[in-house]
């Protein structure tokens, strides 16, 4: 099994682990926060904005192409996969309790830049892990993910107000 494909297979065991703990502090979040939440989604109030789903694929991004520099660096990577996986499993698990099957295409449009991020974890594990550093490839994989991250997040954010208003529709709180 090559390198990649192992700090591949641990990026997703930290990434599963975020989503276990955050679908378990949806379950116990109380009901009416959530209902009171998705009540404004329906009523036009809250919505995803570009602005907001490009400065979180931006964050997300620097924190992992930085965290190949510093000697900590696996504990910030393992941070920023462990807290992605967290509020993903959090909002896939509060959109599945509110809405059931109905908001099965909102859970799609959260989980969009997940297998992005775990393969720039991975690439940043392999640059640490490396005895001789081969920055330019890691500066390639980087700027194509970049790239990448914020195509995922413009479409989320261009699709998602018409899922949401399809999702929603008739659903009354």
């Amino acid at each position: 099994m090559s390198r990649i494909t192992k700090w591949l297979i641990a990026a997703l065991v930290v990434f599963a682990a975020g989503v276990t703990v955050g679908s378990f502090s949806a379950v116990s979040t109380e009901p009416k926060l959530l209902y009171d939440y998705f009540a404004g989604l329906a009523g036009g109030e809250i919505r995803i904005l570009t602005s907001s789903a490009v400065i979180s694929a931006l964050t997300v991004w620097t924190v992992l192409f930085f965290s190949a520099f510093f000697k900590f660096g696996a504990i910030t990577t393992a941070i920023a996969v462990g807290m992605r996986g967290f509020t993903d499993g959090y909002s896939v698990t509060a959109i599945l309790r509110i809405l059931g099957t109905k908001g099965v295409g909102m859970c799609f449009l959260d989980i969009l830049g997940v297998p992005l991020v775990l393969i720039m974890a991975a690439t940043v594990m392999c640059v640490l892990s490396a005895e001789k550093k081969n920055l330019t490839s890691y500066l390639a994989v980087s700027g194509l993910c970049l790239l990448l991250l914020l195509g995922a997040s413009l479409l989320t954010s261009a699709v998602s107000s018409s899922l949401a208003g399809f999702c929603l529709k008739g659903i009354t709180f």
